[in-house]
């Protein structure tokens, strides 16, 4: 699969782009920045763009109002293929953001409030989509995503299963999409799972399917049913939400014992290919900007408004980044896929929803910060780390987090200093810090909340 050595840019459309909160019906091809951007986005190392929802919608994206058109805030149709090729002619594939659990409430599909020519189930229950919905009291008390009354939940119906997997997913690919993330997989069923991975698989053999799980994806249950998401062909891999979560805790001081039972686990429980396909973020279009969550700022509490407004001080920002770096830097050194979420490379803020989707920082990023991801995802590739043949937990002092991970003809230490102040330690042999490329003879040292990646050189004959 292409992917296992991808670093991947996540992209939230709408909001890296700056189109206005709701629909106003007017097409304009702001998708097109993200072409112009492809050049950043190569030069971050990165050779994969997860985008999120495209899909014609009222407002956020996740609200779909037509699967088979692009936003007209974003653009057309021929706009996303040409961003597609764009990337493409750069080396940068394309996986798509698939909301195929609901739909909005204004969709060609329910049609609450007659928008289109069409007859939607919310209208008749003679719609042809009408058996796509559960109606508790027809029209107006209906099934929805949490409660949330705009967002339908649509019932996968054989029907529903054909028309994504037979129309959405062929269309999309034919225009240069080549693979999926699969918004709250928890509520697919297996089988539909499955089909949307023969569908996915029938138009490119090499394509990724994830799925979208904030917990431990080995031993899931949910809504009555183990998901076995491992097992006959359901998904590549899933976003790695319980390591970011370790990280924080870990690099914030909360918790300095979860990050390595975490990877201890996934090192267990999860087969050995998913691990490779396992999508490792610090951040999402769902979470609080990286930044503002190791400054302990996430807005927790305050109103919208005093959310809206919240700035970290200059000492905080400065010490939310130092460990952004070190973040970075690790989740760089691990099996699954470095995975930066837009504007984190130049430590952009934000509270959760919708603060987190504001656009890019135009014209203000910071260029040092930029050349550092960079470094990270260029050591990567040099080294070829996530690939080892083998890996280990050491034993390490509190706020201290180390590793041996080795290959064939390589050993490498991963160094994860939470600490206020330097680390040293004694490790016999000659290593070099493949970052920075300072050879340090059995003393090593870590600065004060960073992270480094040790090679060990060969001996002097």
């Amino acid at each position: 699969m292409w992917a296992y050595d991808s670093v991947f840019y996540h992209i939230y459309p709408l909001g890296f782009c700056g189109a206005p909160h709701e629909n106003d019906g007017v097409v304009t091809p702001r998708i097109l920045k993200i072409a112009d951007w492809a050049e950043h986005i190569e030069k971050l190392g990165a050779d994969a763009v997860y985008l999120g929802p495209v899909f014609e919608s009222d407002c956020h994206g996740y609200d779909t109002r037509d699967y088979r058109r692009v936003d007209c805030r974003l653009g057309t149709n021929e706009d996303l293929k040409a961003v597609c090729g764009a990337l493409h002619a750069r080396g940068i594939r394309v996986i798509f953001d698939g909301v195929f659990n609901h739909v909005g409430d204004n969709s060609v599909y329910f049609n609450k409030y007659g928008t289109y020519p069409s007859i939607g189930a919310y209208q008749s229950k003679e719609s042809p989509y009408a058996d796509w919905f559960t109606f508790y009291r027809f029209p107006d008390l209906y099934e929805c995503w949490w409660g949330v009354t705009n967002l339908p939940k649509v019932r996968k119906t054989p029907e529903y299963q054909a028309f994504i997997t037979e129309q959405v997913i062929p269309h999309y690919m034919r225009l240069g999409v080549g693979g999926w993330r699969l918004d709250v997989v928890d509520e697919y069923s297996g089988a539909f799972l499955e089909g949307i991975t023969r569908a996915v698989r029938a138009c490119d053999p090499q394509a990724p399917v994830i799925g979208e799980v904030w917990e431990d994806a080995s031993c899931k249950v949910a809504y009555g049913e183990r998901k076995n998401y491992f097992c006959g062909g359901r998904l590549d891999g899933v976003t790695n939400y319980p390591l970011r979560d370790a990280l924080i805790a870990f690099l914030t001081g909360r918790d300095t014992q979860t990050l390595a039972l975490t990877l201890h686990a996934q090192y267990l429980r999860y087969p050995a290919a998913h691990r490779r396909s396992l999508m490792n973020m610090l951040g999402s279009h769902d979470t609080v900007r990286i930044v503002n969550a190791l400054a302990g700022a996430d807005g927790e509490g305050l109103s919208e408004a005093e959310r809206a407004a919240l700035r970290l001080t200059a000492a905080q920002r400065q010490s939310a980044v130092r460990a952004l770096k070190a973040a970075y830097l690790f989740l760089c050194a691990q099996v699954g896929w470095p995975c930066l979420y837009y504007g984190d490379e130049t430590a952009l803020e934000g509270c959760a929803d919708p603060f987190c989707r504001r656009p890019y920082p135009w014209g203000s990023a910071d260029a040092e910060l930029i050349g550092y991801f960079r470094r990270c995802a260029a050591m990567r590739r040099e080294y070829g780390l996530g690939f080892y043949t083998s890996e280990y937990v050491l034993d390490a002092p509190e706020g201290v987090f180390a590793a041996v991970y080795e290959q064939e003809t390589r050993r490498f230490l991963v160094i994860l200093n939470g600490r206020e102040e330097n680390f040293s330690f004694e490790e016999k042999g000659l290593y070099k810090d493949i970052l920075d490329s300072v050879i340090y003879d059995t003393k090593l040292t870590v600065k004060e909340k960073s992270c480094a990646v040790f090679v060990r050189l060969a001996e002097k004959s």
